[in-house]
């Protein structure tokens, strides 16, 4: 009677183990789950995309004290730039999860294209990536209440995926 009930524990064992799967690692979110938009309706419409996940293809620039995205094609859509508001670009702030969640190939042209900030002071590095994660826009107007450096960035990006990345190029100011 006991090795019965042994034997059956063993196979209910086995049953549930195959049933369960171990969390995936580099394995990226179905992006056809985030809708695509361009930059440009991100800072058109700022409010339509507050605290919703999304994908988006922009440009990646990285300096001494900078990290954020902009498309040269959509200077025009948003707010004025201030001295208190840095505005037509939006902060990137990358999550400790794009190393797993991105695919490692991609991750590791990723981190390359990052690991080379400020070369040589003041220069700007600039990738084309194509992103997915949560965007924010910021209710505060008063200076220092935004985000990125010295909170003067009024839109950010929570990075959660990078899907693709460019060729790095560094421009000067």
């Amino acid at each position: 009677m006991l090795a019965k009930i042994a034997l059956s524990l063993m196979t209910l064992t086995v049953i549930v183990g195959a049933q369960s799967k171990p969390p995936h690692k580099n394995i990226p979110h179905i992006s056809s789950e985030r809708p695509t938009v361009s930059l440009c309706a991100l800072l058109s419409k700022p409010a339509d995309y507050d605290g919703k996940e999304i994908r988006v293809r922009a440009q990646y620039n990285i300096g001494f004290e900078w990290s954020y995205f902009d498309a040269s094609s959509c200077k025009e859509y948003a707010v004025e730039t201030t001295p208190y508001r840095t505005a037509n670009v939006v902060w990137a702030e990358f999550n400790k999860s794009v190393e797993t969640e991105t695919k490692t190939e991609v991750y590791e042209k990723f981190r390359k294209a990052k690991g080379v900030c400020c070369p040589d002071g003041w220069r700007t590095n600039q990738t084309e990536l194509v992103i997915t994660g949560k965007f924010f826009k910021t209710n505060n107007a008063a200076y220092g209440q935004g985000y990125g450096h010295l909170g003067l960035y009024a839109y950010k990006m929570v990075v959660d995926t990078v899907e693709e990345v460019g060729d790095t190029k560094t421009v000067s100011p």
